[in-house]
């Protein structure tokens, strides 16, 4: 006890400056941390939300929502495992993928929470039995990993079921789908992806899928 109390004895008089010093601490650490992000171009704490889809037979690529990691998955354990998942991608296998079921359902509602909240309007014109046009969109949460990538963030990827059903079927005298920038081609690998889990030609991989209706009021 009296080691403790000289201790405290000789801390006490030098608080305010130990405060200060932690402080500057602390600023320091996030300011090169976020240096860090910037040189890498990685963001773990973004989430981007993106709608995928075929115009004039190329790839379309527009961006929904971004939001911050702890606004979608709000609870500091799930975005552990969140950011623990991303940190196992490879340019073979971009998606978020947690080993526990549980888990898995947790990450994937969150996302649901936020697309719902998103789209409300739609969900509160139909309870008034106003007309709405709606359609089952199917998504994948990623954090892609390829070396000619600009910027490295989560991205949920969004596109529409049926679209997806035949968005990677061979048609006779068709060539392949194009893309504008050659960047996206990294984003076709994942859409074929998701196409063969959606399909079945990839059973083991289903969970990393989820489903949602969006729609817009008509």
């Amino acid at each position: 006890m009296d080691l403790l109390k000289d201790l405290w004895d000789f801390i006490k008089p030098h608080l305010s400056l130990i405060g200060l010093v932690l402080t500057w601490v602390g600023i320091v650490l996030v300011y090169w941390r976020r240096r860090s992000e910037w040189l890498r171009k990685s963001f773990f704490n973004q989430v981007n939300f993106s709608l995928n889809y075929v115009e004039d037979g190329r790839l379309a690529i527009r961006t929904l929502l971004e939001t911050t990691a702890s606004q979608v998955w709000l609870n500091t354990y799930g975005i552990n495992k969140v950011f623990k998942a991303a940190q196992r991608t490879r340019p073979d296998q971009p998606f978020i993928l947690l080993a526990d079921d549980e888990d898995m359902g947790f990450v994937k509602r969150a996302v649901l929470n936020v697309l719902s909240e998103k789209f409300a309007n739609v969900f509160v014109a139909r309870s008034m039995g106003l007309p709405v046009k709606s359609a089952r969109f199917v998504f994948a949460i990623t954090f892609e990993n390829f070396p000619d990538m600009r910027t490295r963030k989560f991205r949920v990827l969004l596109v529409e079921a049926e679209n997806l059903k035949r968005l990677f079927v061979e048609t006779p005298g068709e060539g392949e789908l194009q893309v504008s920038e050659v960047r996206h081609r990294d984003r076709l690998g994942v859409l074929r992806a998701m196409h063969e889990i959606y399909v079945g030609a990839r059973p083991a991989e289903k969970a990393v899928l989820g489903e949602v209706e969006l729609g817009l009021t008509a």
